[in-house]
């Protein structure tokens, strides 16, 4: 495998990184707003949603030296 393989899982990671930082950001807010009024069905959704992909990407991490 070459140099482009090694530059796009470096890419992959930093998306992921961005990914997860931005979602994490929005969650936080989401959280706020919960706290002091009802989330929109948007909202709710986005709120769900979220979670539910910070879930998925916990078990990933944690299964993938599993399954290597």
């Amino acid at each position: 495998m070459g140099p482009i393989h090694f530059y796009l899982e470096v890419l992959e990671a930093i998306a992921l990184g961005v990914f997860t930082l931005g979602s994490g950001i929005y969650l936080k807010e989401l959280n706020t707003n919960k706290k002091q009024r009802k989330l929109s069905t948007f909202e709710y959704t986005m709120y769900i949603l979220i979670g539910a992909a910070f879930l998925v990407i916990i078990i990933k991490y944690l299964t993938d030296p599993i399954l290597e």
